[in-house]
């Protein structure tokens, strides 16, 4: 029982990853493939 647990934790987990390493890739294409950056490079100052 305590195996076919592990198994089905292990299956979800496996499917939870795939969904999120797959929906992380679409937005980065996305922000390197659009023809507009929506990003704002710069110099941020902190004081210390």
């Amino acid at each position: 029982m305590r195996t076919l647990r592990r198994l089905w934790y292990f299956t979800v987990y496996i499917f939870r990853f795939s969904k999120e390493l797959a929906l992380a890739n679409y937005q980065v294409a996305k922000l390197v493939l659009s023809p507009r950056l929506p990003i704002r490079p710069g110099f941020i100052s902190i004081p210390l």
